[in-house]
């Protein structure tokens, strides 16, 4: 796998990163879970070449365990993942699996201007008014269950 992920990025500084630690990492996309490997890209010191610099946040690349195929991802947003991985594995992926257009790839104008009306709306939470009263009848009920045991 360290080979497939260096021949995925060549214009990599590969003298000063190598490809650590890879791990089962399952995850569902599109409605179906899939089989990838999280591999963790790390940074070697510049004084000693068999130490690894923890200083650094290191890349990450997710290896598709049937096709593949390596995707390089964004450790900052992981709410992205998902998304990446879908565009980059695309269309033979979707075809053997069955999938669809999963991920709407155009935001149309009037979707956006839904979306930001909802999310100007001012929502007032609903206050329950026999609050105080339910607490007050709560307490008494548990004193009474402590008295029973």
């Amino acid at each position: 796998m360290p080979l497939k992920v260096k021949e995925s990025r060549k214009e990599y500084d590969w003298k000063a990163s190598t490809p650590v630690e890879f791990r089962a990492y399952v995850k569902e996309i599109a409605g179906r879970k899939c089989m990838f490997f999280l591999g963790t890209i790390s940074s070697i010191s510049d004084t000693n070449a068999k130490q690894f610099d923890g200083s650094a946040t290191p890349d990450l690349v997710l290896i598709d365990s049937e096709y593949r195929d390596v995707i390089w991802i964004d450790v900052k947003h992981p709410s992205t993942w998902d998304e990446m991985v879908y565009s980059q594995l695309n269309e033979a992926w979707r075809s053997s699996e069955g999938i669809g257009y999963y991920f709407n790839e155009k935001n149309s104008k009037e979707d956006r201007d839904i979306k930001q009306s909802i999310d100007s709306l001012k929502i007032v939470p609903k206050i329950n008014v026999n609050s105080d009263q339910i607490e007050s009848l709560q307490r008494k009920l548990d004193s009474l269950k402590s008295l029973g045991n």
